[in-house]
């Protein structure tokens, strides 16, 4: 059997499913795959594609906060790749 009916949706219809599809997606990939509270420094490294070293040195600098245990926060990694230049 065909179906020949057509929906007819404005843009902004449009846009508001296709960003309630991806708020789900990626709360449905966040409860699948939750991310560390922390991170060591060479984990913080991976994740800002920089050197263990480099990180180190932002530590030293204050440019990158530790948590109570020493480790890099996953806020304060978010913090820095939202920023357009954090080197």
């Amino acid at each position: 059997m065909k179906n020949d009916q057509k929906i007819e949706v404005s843009k902004n219809e449009l846009l508001l499913m296709i960003q309630d599809a991806v708020e789900r997606g990626v709360a449905t990939a966040l409860s699948m795959h939750p991310r560390p509270s922390s991170v060591n420094f060479e984990q913080a490294a991976e994740m800002l594609r920089l050197s263990s070293k480099t990180v180190s040195n932002m530590v030293r600098q204050g440019r990158i906060n530790l948590n109570k245990l020493g480790r890099i926060s996953i806020a304060e990694i978010d913090r820095l790749l939202s920023a357009k230049r954090f080197i």
